[in-house]
């Protein structure tokens, strides 16, 4: 038989189950509502950074086209002379100074669009 203060503790244990069962449905809606105002709210500026990404993407494919002229340019100017019976196998860049600056602009090419993406990130946040 159950008494009554066992069936006063049943009900309090049920009570507790479903409004920790509403609580937690309470909380689902309100973050569903939360994300569905966020995605609202944020549209515009969803887009705006999509197509500047793009930019980036575009940005990033002429900074490793750089780069990839830059290392063909060493490439190109790198000589090489195979050992002699009288002197050894030497290795010699010709025009540094241009390679180098071809490095150079490429790298600043590099930290500019870095420095690009992260002020346009420093706008949506």
């Amino acid at each position: 038989m159950i008494t009554d203060k066992q069936e006063v503790y049943a009900n309090t244990v049920n009570d507790s189950i479903y409004a920790d069962i509403n609580q937690r449905l309470a909380f689902n809606w309100e973050v569903k509502n939360d994300l569905k105002a966020y995605i609202e709210n944020t549209a515009d500026a969803r887009s705006k950074l999509k197509a500047e990404a793009q930019q980036w993407n575009a940005a990033g494919k002429q900074v490793r086209d750089m780069y990839s002229a830059a290392w063909n340019m060493q490439i190109a100017e790198t000589k090489f002379t195979p050992a002699t019976a009288t002197a050894p196998a030497s290795i010699k860049l010709d025009n540094s100074t241009k390679v180098t600056g071809a490095y150079r602009v490429a790298a600043q090419a590099d930290q500019n669009l870095g420095n690009d993406i992260i002020g346009d990130i420093m706008n949506y946040t």
